[in-house]
Order: structure tokens, then sequence, then C-alpha cells
């Protein structure tokens, strides 16, 4: 192994989640929920993160099946919600939106 490929390789795995933040997590759900597919720089930006942190947390929400990259026509990686995304971003904003109402209307 070449003293290049060893650094690409040290670099890489070191690129790894190693505290999970749910509050981060939920943010990127909840803006492809709302912008629905979109690119990963896009998604990135809307989310105000780095792009290599996001690209973590989006590798890790795909992995547990909450999203999925797609090969858009333009041939770059779209990303999007899958059904389990999509109900978890209903359940959360259904939450919220309970949390919001004022206690006499129970």
């Amino acid at each position: 192994m070449t003293k290049t490929s060893q650094r690409e390789t040290n670099s890489y795995e070191k690129k790894k989640l190693k505290k999970i933040d749910r509050e981060i997590l939920e943010k990127v759900l909840l803006v492809l929920y709302e912008y629905g597919s979109d690119k990963r720089t896009c998604i990135a930006r809307k989310c105000n993160m780095g792009y290599d942190k996001c690209m973590l947390y989006v590798d890790f929400l795909e992995m547990f099946g909450f999203m999925k990259k797609e090969r858009g026509n333009d041939g770059y990686d779209e990303i999007n919600l899958t059904e389990q995304g999509i109900n978890f971003c209903k359940t959360k904003l259904s939450r919220k939106t309970i949390q919001k109402i004022p206690i006499e209307f129970y």
C-alpha cells in the first residue's frame, strides 16, 4: 500500500460519528420532509451544517432505513425519505403541534 492510499484510508476511518445527536437526526429528516428530495450539498446548506458532518448523519439514517440515495437524471445523487422516514416525520410533527395547543383545549 502506498503512502497516499494509506493516508486516504486513515482519514476515512476517522470520519465516523462519535456521538449521535438526536436533534440533528431529526433536523436532517425534517428538512428532507419539508423540501422533498434534494442533492447532498443542498441538504447540508438547508440544515445549516458542514457538508462532511451532514453526510455522516445522512449515511447513518440511510443505514437504518430512514432515507435512500438515488441517482438523479443529471447524474448526481439525490436523497429521498423512505416510508419509514416519512412516518417518523409525520409523528414528530403531530407531537409538536399537540405540544403547542393550550391546556384548556384538551
